[in-house]
């Protein structure tokens, strides 16, 4: 039941829906180098967030501005073997300077509802409507209508909205900063560690 005041909204109003990078096997680079950006695939989307530290490389050319993972965005699997992985989101709070392949796209979200929107897309609910829509088919996939096409109940009030917003907008902030945190902590193990195995570097009892 719809509560009073409040209207049902396609997702599209405030959404856009954008796929990700196409590649070929050969413009993949395991490692960075020049002229390159890097590249997350569905695979690094576990438990709800993105794993920064495992990327591939591709091509700086072969990438639209518009398709690295900003904040204000959810990244999305569109496409998989599983039925379990199609769906899986999960909220990027901070400009990552990350793209992202062609099995996955970025839901742009209108930052007057950027929390309500979080909230939703990575709901128990949506994750149901998605194994709905994908259940029973050979190929796992959902395109970009799926997603424009959701329909989500959103009061009319500007001032619950504000407040809503206002009470959360912290707390995804502050998310975004422990995932930029834990990244830089990892690629900094990843740096040290190897030097350490090896005796470039000691560590003092």
């Amino acid at each position: 039941e719809i509560p009073e005041g409040w209207d049902v909204h396609s997702a599209g109003e405030f959404i856009r829906v954008i796929r990700g990078v196409s590649y070929n096997p050969e413009d993949i680079s395991e490692e960075a180098k020049e002229g390159y950006v890097p590249l997350v695939k569905s695979n690094n989307l576990q438990n709800g967030h993105v794993d920064f530290c495992n990327p591939i490389y591709v091509p700086r050319n072969i990438v639209d501005e518009t398709q690295y993972l900003n904040n204000n965005s959810i990244f999305v699997t569109m496409s998989s073997g599983s039925i379990n992985h199609v769906g899986k989101t999960a909220i990027i709070p901070f400009d990552s300077g990350y793209c992202y392949g062609a099995f996955c796209s970025k839901i742009e979200l209108n930052p007057k509802y950027r929390c309500l929107l979080s909230m939703y897309f990575t709901s128990d609910f949506f994750k149901r409507i998605i194994h709905t829509i994908v259940v029973g088919t050979s190929i796992k996939n959902i395109n970009n209508i799926h997603l424009t096409n959701n329909y989500l109940a959103l009061p009319n009030n500007d001032v619950l909205i504000h407040d809503f917003e206002s009470r959360i907008n912290p707390i995804l902030d502050k998310l975004g900063v422990i995932i930029l945190e834990n990244k830089q902590l990892t690629e900094l193990r990843d740096f040290l560690l190897p030097m350490l195995m090896n005796g470039q570097i000691k560590i003092d009892p």
